[in-house]
C-alpha cells in the first residue's frame, strides 16, 4: 500500500518499539493491491496501542477500488488491444463475455475474498497456538518451513474461514431418503467435512502431526476450488514465519476475555484478539 509493506510494518514496529500488548484484526481487512492509495481517505499509520491500520472512511476505500477497477477495465476494453482483454472478452461455449458490471462484481468479491479470509486465519492461528501449548512447543522446537506449513494446513481445517456457500443442484438428488429437487438453491456447509471424524480422527483436536493435512477442504475442492488457495497459502506460510521469528510467548493480554466470533453467514472469524507476548 504506497509502496509500504503494512502488516510486516505492524509486526516489526511492535517488536522494535517493546510493546508487550499487540491487538490482532480478524475483521478489518488490508486490500494487498498495489494503489496509491488518497491518504484523505485512508490512516496507512500505525496506532503505537493498536498496532492496525485503520481505514477512516471505508466507504470511500470502497468506491476508491471500485474507480481504479473500473479505469483498469476501460483501459484493456478497446478492441484489438492484445493483453488482458483477450481474459475479459473471453467466452466460453458461445456466451456472452462479462459486462463491465459482472466484472466489477466479480473483482471486488476476489479482493474481499483474498484478505479477510486470509487475515482470519492467521488471527486465530495464534489463538489456538495459545489454546494447545504442546502443538506451539512442536513449533518451538521446529520452525522449519514444513512445519509452519502443517500449521498453516491444521489452521485451514480447523477454523476453515470461509465455511459455507450457497450452491444449486442441476438435477434431483437424493440424500439419507431426501430428495432435494433439481434447481434448489442449498446453503451447503463443506466446512464440517473438515470435522469428519472418519477422515480426520479426534477432528475437534487441534494436531500439527496429521497424517493427511492436506486432504482438508477448507478451499472447496474440484471445479469450485478456491481460486487464491495457493496465494492465501503462501501469505499464511510467510505471516506465520514472521510472527514466529519475532514473537513468542503468545497469552491474552492482561485483562482480555476470550475472543468472540463474528456472526456472518458466510465467514468464520473473530472480531478481535487481544494478546501479550515477548519479543525474541
Amino acid at each position: 500500500m504506497n509502496d509500504r509493506c503494512i502488516r510486516d510494518k505492524v509486526c516489526s514496529h511492535a517488536v522494535r518499539q517493546g510493546y508487550k500488548d499487540v491487538l490482532f484484526h480478524g475483521r478489518h481487512p488490508v486490500y494487498a493491491i498495489f494503489l496509491n492509495l488518497d491518504p484523505n481517505l485512508v490512516d496507512v499509520n500505525v496506532h503505537p496501542t493498536k498496532h492496525e491500520v485503520r481505514f477512516r472512511e471505508s466507504r470511500g476505500v470502497h468506491d476508491l477500488i471500485y474507480r481504479t477497477i473500473h479505469q483498469v477495465l476501460a483501459s484493456v476494453r478497446p478492441e484489438g488491444q492484445s493483453g488482458p482483454n483477450q481474459v475479459l472478452e473471453a467466452g466460453f461455449d458461445g456466451e456472452q463475455p462479462l459486462t463491465d458490471a459482472e466484472c466489477l462484481s466479480m473483482l471486488s468479491q476476489i479482493l474481499v475474498a483474498g484478505n479477510e479470509t486470509t487475515s482470519a486465519s492467521l488471527t486465530e492461528g495464534i489463538w489456538l497456538l495459545i489454546e494447545n501449548p504442546d502443538q506451539y512447543q512442536l513449533l518451538k522446537d521446529d520452525p522449519s518451513p514444513e512445519m509452519i506449513s502443517r500449521l498453516v494446513e491444521e489452521v485451514l481445517r480447523i477454523s476453515s474461514p470461509s465455511s459455507n456457500m450457497f450452491r444449486r443442484t442441476t438435477r434431483d438428488v437424493e440424500m439419507h431418503g431426501v430428495t432435494i429437487p433439481e434447481n434448489s438453491i442449498l446453503f451447503a456447509r463443506f466446512a464440517s467435512a473438515n470435522h469428519d471424524d472418519t477422515q480426520f480422527p479426534e477432528a475437534a483436536t487441534f494436531n500439527l502431526m496429521r497424517d493427511n493435512l492436506k486432504d482438508q477442504v477448507a478451499f472447496g475442492k474440484g471445479v469450485h476450488h478456491c481460486l487464491g488457495a495457493a496465494l492465501s497459502r503462501r501469505e499464511m506460510n510467510i505471516g506465520f514465519k514472521v510472527i514466529l521469528e519475532r514473537m513468542e510467548n503468545f497469552r491474552l493480554a492482561e485483562g482480555a476475555s476470550e475472543p468472540e466470533f463474528s456472526a456472518n453467514a458466510l465467514l468464520h472469524g473473530m472480531t478481535g484478539l487481544d494478546i501479550a507476548f515477548d519479543k525474541k
